[in-house]
């Protein structure tokens, strides 16, 4: 589907209002757990997925768009947590995405990497 319109500042009326995500590269470059989850611009539902890390997390970007304190499992955001876990297993199952990762997104061992300096010393 064409972004044209959104280009020209036009979102259609059907555009979608929430997106999916998937992070599968742990141990990797930048040494996030895998994840996935879905986002609507006020909001993030982010499931963290391994077998010694099996967690939940939501944020409210607009009060926290550091994501410092996930809000997953309060009374305040159970309607937010209920819409945004509805929307994740429909974007998943729209997708066709597969309950294992594919083997070749699976990094199994990755030495540590140290970086370099950037300012000058």
């Amino acid at each position: 589907r064409s972004m044209v319109s959104l280009l020209k500042g036009k979102t259609p009326k059907d555009w979608r209002k929430s997106f999916y995500y998937h992070y599968y590269e742990y141990p990797g470059y930048h040494w996030v757990r895998r994840h996935y989850g879905v986002a609507d611009g006020r909001y993030k539902l982010i499931r963290f997925y391994e077998e010694d890390v099996d967690q939940w997390e939501l944020f409210d970007l607009q009060s926290d768009p550091k994501e410092m304190t996930s809000v997953y499992g309060t009374a305040e955001y159970a309607v937010i947590q209920n819409r945004l876990s509805r929307q994740l297993a429909l974007h998943r199952q729209s997708l066709g995405v597969p309950e294992e990762d594919p083997p070749q997104s699976v990094v199994k061992r990755m030495p540590p990497r140290t970086r370099k300096p950037t300012a000058p010393q």
